[in-house]
């Protein structure tokens, strides 16, 4: 069964050394090849860590790491935290088969494993790969295992002959000196007789001695009393340690009152401020912002009210200018909107009713024209109707019988002549628009056909004579003749007379009705002149009469009326918007002058005198925060140098008075100081001489002859003693020979002992035995473990033939596209040769190229990897492996990892290197078939690798902004200074924004990855490139500002207790495996604070009381909780502070702007 592949698909670090914030991939690994690029700390390494953790967990209590995998169609998921770790899959909870933690290292390629240091260790290098890493040659030459017997034993056996003719040689001398040692006794009994004769000889010069002590010991008595008494108690060093002690008074003293008259001027710079004894509090200082930001707004809205105010101004004189008014304002003072409103909606409705009049008028005046033009008298209608339709039906009566040929006019035609006669009489009444051309056109046509039709008619019926006569008594004007041509050009005459009677009829009646429309305009114009009139009084400008002539300068006084009474309304608002605005600013302005009534100020009258009022305040407050603290200074100081003035008095009296010397005589004091040496001198020789007369009287009775001769010896001079002494010198010459031959025999026989020789030979006998002994087992040890290699190489042959090398053999013609195959050694031999499979010529191994070596390498690595794998296929992380390589062994490693990626196994590519990744950038443009996924860890995590516009670059670094124009503060703005915590982060944590104050220096820092002191504290002695030459005084400025830093965390965290983190929840065994994430989440929230958390943890479901208690036990255990000192305040901080930072040569003003960067409530 083969091994299952396994795919890392994504991988998230939340926690691990190196990374307190963690890492995240958001893209997800190519299950083939994966290029991991970026700078040096930016996560590589962590990357590979990560992935192995997560496989070996060989180190998960210090790791919180995610990631899921793909393990061929199952998805994985694995999740490491604090020591706790799981898998799951496809949901399910599953353990995971880690594999053997030996083979850990196995899967990490680097380039310094695979170019071997001389071509001729290549073979060696192949076996020892090949035998999992082990090297049974050189385990052989280091253990010197050898099939070929020493023959060392030779000198051996000649050392023990050597060792066992030293032993008899020094039995004998032992014999000798034996001999001796037998005749020393006689020698002690004639010494022992001698020192009896001398016996006296020691009493006499035991009491010679004590004669001549005694007497020197008078002498000195009588020479010590002639100096004075004082002197007894003077000290050697009295004398300089009062002129000491009076300098440093002086010293001392110039202090204070350097200190007392830097205290007047600080206490007078402190009044001259002006400010109360307590300064401003903190309610005051945010009553003053809030008076001076309601003063900013009302000075805002002032401005931009009074800028309205101009602009309705400009538009009511505009409107003013427009009406012709002088003083608009005593002109029309009682003119409003709503009287122009009434005005303008009857000026609207008159002025249309004058537009209809207007209208009215030219309409009458045309139809007067028209009806003057028509004919003075016609018939009326209805007998212009009734003529037609007898000469209609004289014509039907025309008509010839049924049957006939003659041409006659039909009926139908005859009953349409009437039909077009009444239509002739209708149509103009209700649709005048038709026109009268129309109908007399119809009638016309209607006519000319008829009379063609019956043009050839010539006889008329009985009937035709009635109505020629009826006809002719209507008074119409009769036919020409009374043929059907005849009577049809006469129908067309009245036809014609129909329409023009129809005509001014319409006309007339129009007439009326347009003069009953006129009336009623009159009446609305009358109506208007009255509303006029009404109102003229408030307009003032209004026509006397309202007419068609004057319209338009109606509408022009109504609408700039409007617009002026507008911009009155809106500029009186605005004024009594201003006059309000006014009226808080002063309100405002009166509240700030109570408050700045306190501080002695004078009453201030605008927002701007306000604002420079308050800026002076603050800079007044702030200096005498720092005088303050200068001023406690001075004080500690004068109450120090005091305290020490009065102890330096108070040891130069006691020196005056245990020499009785009043007033300080100093002259006194010298003059003993001056006869000190002899004095002492004279003491010492009392001294001595009493100590050498009771060290020979000591001598003297305690002598054994002593007590004998006491009185003889009392009652002898000293020159009777030294008479006595000459005679003892032939007995002591005597002596002295016996004396020395005993002292050698005594000499020899104790070095003899001392020396132990025969003890020395016997051991030397002894060793050579042992060695001898030796170098036959080391000759037995060497033969057995050649044997033992031997086998064990065999055995190694004999397996990897059949398996180890054969899988070589095919990944090395895999790497190498089939140009290559491996052949295999026979036995242990390390010839190996390789196949050149293109031109079938074998080569050694000295005659492959450099890349063909690494590939060869490769292949083996991964040879013994697969035989090794019984499960899993796990990936091969690669660390920077084209480091420094040429382009041949670069292109060979690049084409052979491409091909392990193509076989199946995930592989991970790791580098910072720039022309590592111009390498791969080369390679992957030229071949578009490879799948890969570039992850960047430079800031763009999960980008694709785009090597068409990937930048040439020298090396991959960060992007830091400049800081431009911008201050201190705005520059850590613009680059996310992380706010430092005092409560978790140590010292090396703090951004270098802390400490560097010159924006320049500190871009220069950033850009050279210099961004915590930790790194920045390493370069004091071995400054970077850019230092320049002033690096020692900025650096040394920058450790005394991180040396506050320290002192000001000591301060801070009195009191407090220390943060806790996710390891001490797990480590308590306070709580559940359920509970600890929820814990960990509400402790993370508290800023990891365990104070708050032992108060609120039992809003975690299942936390009870007893947890609680076995929680802060652990804690109290750990020394976690604080110590039960008092917190210290800001101020006393500072107060603490001040003199380490004068000490630090650091001005109050700075201490004060860093610690206020640093603090956090």
């Amino acid at each position: 069964m083969s091994p299952q592949v396994l795919h890392i698909s994504k991988l998230k670090i939340s926690r691990m050394p190196g990374f307190r914030d963690g890492l995240r991939i958001d893209s997800e690994f190519s299950p083939q090849l994966n290029i991991v690029y970026g700078p040096n700390a930016s996560g590589k390494s962590s990357v590979a860590r990560a992935i192995q953790e997560v496989i070996w967990k060989d180190n998960t209590r210090e790791y919180t790491i995610s990631a899921h995998a793909k393990l061929e169609s199952d998805d994985w998921y694995f999740e490491l935290d604090a020591g706790f770790s799981r898998s799951q899959r496809n949901g399910q909870t599953q353990d995971f088969r880690t594999p053997l933690a030996e083979d850990r290292q196995r899967y990490l390629l680097a380039l310094h494993e695979l170019v071997t240091a001389k071509e001729s260790e290549l073979a060696s290098e192949i076996h020892r790969q090949l035998s999992g890493g082990f090297d049974l040659n050189a385990a052989q030459a280091k253990l010197e295992f050898s099939d070929k017997v020493s023959r060392r034993t030779i000198a051996e056996t000649s050392n023990l002959k050597n060792a066992r003719r030293n032993v008899r040689d020094v039995q004998n001398k032992q014999a000798e000196l034996k001999r001796k040692e037998d005749e020393l006794a006689s020698l002690r009994k004639k010494l022992q007789h001698l020192d009896e004769q001398l016996g006296k000889e020691r009493l006499y010069e035991y009491a010679l001695k004590f004669r001549k002590a005694a007497s020197a010991k008078n002498a000195a008595q009588l020479e010590l009393e002639k100096f004075p008494v004082e002197l007894s108690k003077l000290n050697e060093q009295d004398l300089s340690d009062v002129e000491k002690w009076e300098g440093e008074w002086a010293t001392v003293d110039q202090t204070v009152r350097h200190e007392m008259a830097k205290l007047a001027d600080l206490e007078t710079e402190r009044d001259e401020l002006s400010l109360p004894k307590e300064g401003m509090s903190d309610q005051q200082e945010s009553d003053f912002n809030a008076v001076l930001r309601d003063l900013e707004e009302l000075t805002r809205q002032h401005r931009e009210i009074a800028k309205d105010l101009t602009s309705a101004a400009q538009k009511l004189q505009n409107a003013s200018d427009n009406l012709e008014l002088k003083n608009p304002d005593t002109e029309w003072p009682g003119l409003r909107i709503n009287q122009i409103k009434p005005i303008e909606d009857a000026w609207l409705n008159t002025w249309q009713q004058l537009s209809e009049q207007r209208a009215l008028e030219k309409e009458l005046s045309a139809f007067n024209e028209r009806l003057n033009a028509l004919p003075p008298e016609l018939a009326d209608r209805d007998t212009l109707v009734k003529g037609i339709g007898m000469l209609t039906s004289w014509l039907q009566e025309q008509q010839p019988s049924t049957g006939s040929s003659v041409n006659t006019v039909p009926q139908w035609s005859l009953v349409a002549l009437f039909l077009l006669a009444v239509l002739a009489a209708v149509v103009p009444v209700y649709f005048p628009w038709l026109g009268w051309g129309l109908v007399v056109a119809l009638i016309a046509v209607a006519i000319v056909f008829l009379a063609r039709r019956n043009q050839s008619a010539q006889h008329a019926t009985v009937n035709a004579g009635t109505y020629q006569r009826d006809y002719e008594r209507t008074g119409l004007t009769t036919p020409s003749s009374w043929n059907p041509e005849g009577v049809s050009t006469c129908l067309g005459e009245l036809a014609k007379q129909i329409q023009l009677a129809e005509e001014k009829r319409a006309i007339n009646e129009h007439i009326s009705r347009c003069e009953k429309r006129r009336t009623d305009v009159k009446g609305a114009l009358d109506d208007f002149q009255k509303l006029l009139d009404q109102h003229r009084e408030a307009l003032g400008m209004a026509p006397v009469t309202v007419d068609a002539q004057s319209p338009g300068a109606m509408y022009f006084l109504l609408s700039n009326a409007r617009i002026w009474q507008q911009a009155r309304d809106e500029r009186d608002a605005l004024k009594a918007n201003l006059s309000e605005i006014k009226e808080r600013a002063t309100n405002k302005i009166a509240t700030f002058n109570h408050l700045l009534a306190k501080f002695d100020r004078q009453p201030v009258e605008s927002s701007s005198q306000a604002t420079e009022v308050f800026k002076q305040l603050e800079k007044a407050e702030r200096r005498r925060k720092e005088l303050r603290l200068e001023i406690n200074a001075c004080n500690r100081t004068i109450e120090d140098k005091n305290g020490e003035s009065e102890k330096l008095n108070e040891q130069i009296d006691a020196v005056y008075a245990r020499l009785q010397i009043e007033n300080r005589d100093k002259y006194q004091l010298r003059e003993l100081h001056k006869q000190l040496p002899d004095y002492l001198s004279a003491k010492e020789k009392l001294s001595n001489a009493t100590r050498d007369s009771e060290f020979t009287r000591i001598d003297l009775e305690n002598h054994a002859l002593y007590q004998s001769e006491r009185t003889e010896v009392e009652e002898l001079s000293a020159e009777e003693l030294e008479q006595r002494m000459a005679r003892f010198e032939e007995i002591r010459e005597k002596r002295k020979k016996v004396y020395d031959e005993v002292i050698e025999i005594q000499t020899r026989v104790s070095d003899t002992k001392k020396g132990h020789d025969l003890e020395k030979a016997l051991l030397e006998q002894e060793h050579c035995f042992e060695a001898l002994e030796g170098a036959f087992e080391s000759n037995l040890q060497q033969f057995t473990g050649a044997v033992v290699a031997e086998t064990l190489r065999s055995a190694h042959h004999d397996q990897n033939d059949s398996k180890l090398y054969q899988q070589a053999n095919v990944l090395f013609r895999t790497i190498t596209q089939q140009q290559y195959s491996l052949q295999i050694p026979d036995g242990a031999n390390e010839s190996f040769r390789a196949m050149d499979e293109v031109k079938r010529v074998g080569l050694s191994l000295e005659e492959l190229s450099t890349g063909t070596r690494i590939q060869l390498l490769l292949a083996v690595r991964l040879a013994y990897i697969e035989t090794q794998e019984n499960q899993y296929r796990l990936p091969l992380l690669v660390d920077e492996l084209l480091a420094n390589a040429d382009d041949v062994r670069a292109q060979a490693i690049i084409e052979a990892l491409v091909a392990i990626s193509r076989s199946g196994r995930q592989v991970f590519y790791f580098t910072a290197q720039a022309d590592e990744v111009n390498k791969w950038r080369a390679y992957l443009h030229d071949h578009s078939d490879v799948e890969y996924r570039a992850i960047s860890l430079d800031g763009k995590a999960g980008a694709p690798l785009d090597f068409q516009s990937l930048p040439e670059i020298s090396e991959v670094t960060a992007q830091v902004p400049g800081p431009g124009d911008l201050s201190h503060r705005e520059y850590g703005a613009a680059i996310g200074v992380k706010q430092f915590s005092l409560m978790q982060d140590p010292i090396e944590r703090l951004h270098l924004w802390y400490l560097v104050t010159d924006t320049e220096t500190l871009y220069q820092l950033l850009q050279n990855r210099l961004q915590f002191w930790g790194q920045l504290r390493q370069m004091e002695t071995r400054p970077p490139a850019f230092a320049g030459k002033d690096w020692s005084s900025r650096f040394k400025r920058w450790l005394n500002r991180a040396t506050l830093v320290e002192k000001f965390l000591l301060l801070y965290l009195q009191g407090r207790p220390a943060p806790v983190q996710r390891q001490h929840l797990v480590d308590s065994a306070a709580f559940s495996d359920a509970q600890i994430e929820p814990v960990n989440e509400l402790l993370v929230s508290l800023n990891h604070n365990p104070e708050l958390l032992l108060q609120r943890v039992t809003e975690i479901p299942g936390v009870g009381p007893g947890r609680v208690e076995k929680f802060r036990e652990y804690l109290e255990s750990k020394g976690v909780l604080a110590d039960g000192q008092p917190r210290l305040s800001q101020d006393q901080m500072l107060e603490a502070l001040y003199p380490i930072a004068a000490g630090l040569h650091i001005e109050p003003g700075e201490m004060l702007a860093l610690v206020e960067t640093l603090w956090v409530d």
